[in-house]
């Protein structure tokens, strides 16, 4: 889709990934059930939590000339956190119960560019999630797709219900999948799981909240499987700089989140929406003052909701960027369309 946010995307999104560099998602047992949970580590607290829709086809936004867009219809619906815009997520899960998150990686570089088709490292996330149902799906088709930055230096945790996860990471130009792995902060995964196996049990060296000490941290706690999600974020949380706590259950299609701002948890149950594209999309603002079980709350997105978002997401930003770049991104979602 060439239609001039190229450069406006590039300016918009470079400059709002630059200040935080964070986040911590891991997967654990608790009471015998199984959960996915991130907590989101950024300078930024706006989002919309949005009900995405199957059967809609779609085109990757193409950020240079010579790269080729992804084209694709979706598969499945799923529930996403987004703080950049709708079709592009921070994270979420579909209603195949896959699970797909991400967080900052500074070492990363990206696979050099081809004749693959290539998405931005933001919707390559929606991507997975529209048409995949497994972790093993999203390794084989990995390496078909090309990330083609906006910006943001970023790796990916991908877990399904039956629990198998796994990291993604462009390490030196090329695509490193981990499959063992079980969590993921801002360090490599196999850095990560060297310097745990350096300190064995010892006590953290230096700061207990770098992220190699989160990574550690949340593989303890989640090995003695003892703790509910939530005490397991908060004992790998940064203060006020954790705005999103997020836990998934894929066996049961179920969300949980607070926020700093609205620390009262909310549930949605994916299972309980439409998933057809004849009705429209569902949004919710995540810093919502309800509490409990929100699944009622959501009511149909808005171009308008999604352009009030992006102010506010871009609000210390607006004097690097060109004129109707806020605007151009909130009508995006327009140019998908419903197959059904």
């Amino acid at each position: 889709m060439k239609f001039g946010l190229s450069t406006i995307l590039v300016v918009m999104l470079a400059a709002a990934s630059v200040p935080a560099r964070a986040c911590t998602t891991f997967w654990h047992q608790f009471q015998g059930r199984s959960f996915v949970a991130k907590n989101y580590d950024w300078n930024e607290a706006g989002g919309l939590v949005l009900i995405n829709k199957k059967g809609v086809k779609k085109q990757s936004l193409s950020f240079n000339a010579g790269n080729k867009s992804s084209e694709w219809t979706s598969k499945y619906a799923s529930l996403t956190f987004n703080q950049y815009g709708r079709e592009m997520p921070n994270g979420g899960m579909n209603t195949e119960g896959l699970v797909v998150e991400i967080m900052w990686f500074n070492q990363t570089l990206y696979q050099r560019a081809d004749d693959r088709p290539s998405i931005s490292e933001l919707q390559w996330i929606q991507y997975q999630l529209d048409r995949f149902s497994t972790t093993a799906e999203v390794i084989q088709h990995a390496d078909k797709l090309r990330v083609a930055p906006i910006y943001a230096k970023v790796h990916y945790l991908v877990c399904d219900k039956s629990g198998n996860c796994a990291a993604f990471e462009y390490v030196n130009h090329k695509l490193v999948i981990s499959r063992a792995a079980k969590a993921l902060s801002n360090s490599s995964y196999s850095d990560s799981v060297n310097y745990m196996k350096r300190l064995g049990n010892g006590a953290f060296k230096d700061n207990p909240k770098s992220s190699l000490n989160r990574f550690v941290g949340a593989m303890r706690e989640c090995s003695s499987a003892n703790k509910p999600s939530f005490d397991v974020l908060n004992n790998v949380r940064q203060g006020n700089f954790t705005k999103w706590q997020i836990v998934y259950e894929p066996s049961t299609l179920t969300v949980r989140f607070r926020t700093t701002a609205e620390p009262a948890i909310k549930t949605v149950r994916l299972k309980a929406f439409d998933t057809g594209c004849k009705s429209p999309s569902l949004m919710l603002n995540i810093n919502t003052r309800k509490k409990g079980d929100v699944t009622a709350a959501f009511t149909a997105y808005s171009s308008e909701a999604n352009y009030a978002l992006l102010q506010e997401t871009t609000k210390p930003l607006q004097k690097h960027l060109p004129p109707g770049a806020v605007w151009l991104l909130s009508r995006y979602p327009k140019l998908t369309q419903c197959t059904q």
